[in-house]
């Protein structure tokens, strides 16, 4: 039977020296404590980093959802699919290959009409599909703020309309922002959407060369009274605007008058944009 001599050697710095084989159990006990020592730390080590990179990169994430927070313009992109917005709308806009003169912002209300959840935002959605209308963006009660349509395009929200200040100005849908607020006339605009609202004005302001802020009731009296129960007073000096003063507008003939409600060639040719029946719903925003 052949005998096997195992020989054991510890390293210290450079210096390699051999180990007696009485201590063999001794060292193998002391290599294995500091070996899972060692693992121990590493192992801790690596759970620290992850942890820390997991914290970095929930930090990435929720940036901009504090920012949104804090200027209260939350674009909400979760309830609908946004690349579908236009296929929800269908065809209450068009689309415009020029840059547009956009100086108006007109504000309008509306709500779902054929429901108990009245403030239903793909309700209120599926109201302008049928009415082949629609708006720039959409607040709902909660503050949020849906981007319908492109602020180049032309949004079918004012339909016919005219400038208090120059009433020569018509059909506004061409040089306008529409933009929806879900309200009803006995629930009045929330807290969060009169913030919301402020803030969008504001940020539209700060990219174009906006002259005048109306309701829809101001460019279409008579026929809309839409935004309701809206403190029009306080909104406006919450963005620190005046419009212009209004010029009464010239009286229109009685056959006028006709052409425009039964909506003749010649003026929906001029407005690019499908004339609205009168029979339409009161919380519609053409």
């Amino acid at each position: 039977m052949m005998a096997c001599l195992v020989v054991f050697y510890s390293c210290e710095g450079d210096k390699i020296t051999e180990q007696p084989s009485t201590e063999i159990g001794k060292v193998g006990e002391h290599n294995a404590t500091k070996r899972l020592d060692s693992l121990q730390t590493a192992d801790s080590m690596r759970i620290a980093d992850s942890v820390a990179t997991i914290r970095q990169l929930a930090e990435k994430i929720d940036t901009p959802k504090a920012i949104q927070q804090k200027t209260n313009v939350a674009i909400d992109d979760t309830t609908f699919d946004m690349d579908r917005i236009k296929e929800y709308l269908g065809s209450g806009y068009h689309a415009v290959d020029t840059v547009r003169n956009v100086d108006v912002i007109i504000i309008h209300s509306s709500y779902f009409l054929n429901s108990r959840d009245t403030f239903s935002v793909k309700g209120v959605i599926s109201e302008y599909h049928h009415y082949h209308v629609s708006a720039h963006y959409l607040i709902d009660r909660e503050g949020k703020i849906y981007n319908l349509v492109d602020e180049n395009d032309v949004s079918y929200q004012a339909g016919e309309s005219y400038l208090p200040a120059d009433p020569s100005r018509e059909h506004l849908n061409g040089n306008s922002i529409g933009i929806e607020v879900i309200s009803t006339p006995t629930a009045a605009p929330t807290a969060a959407q009169y913030d919301a609202l402020v803030n969008l004005v504001d940020d539209i302001r700060a990219r174009r060369s906006i002259k005048y802020i109306y309701r829809h009731s101001d460019v279409s009296p008579g026929r809309k009274t839409d935004p309701w129960s809206f403190d029009w007073p306080y909104f406006l000096s919450r963005i620190d605007f005046k419009n212009p003063d209004p010029v009464p507008r010239k009286s229109i003939s009685v056959n006028d008058e006709i052409d425009q409600k039964i909506g003749i060639v010649k003026t929906q040719k001029s407005t690019s944009e499908p004339i609205s029946p009168n029979t339409m719903s009161p919380n519609t925003v053409n």
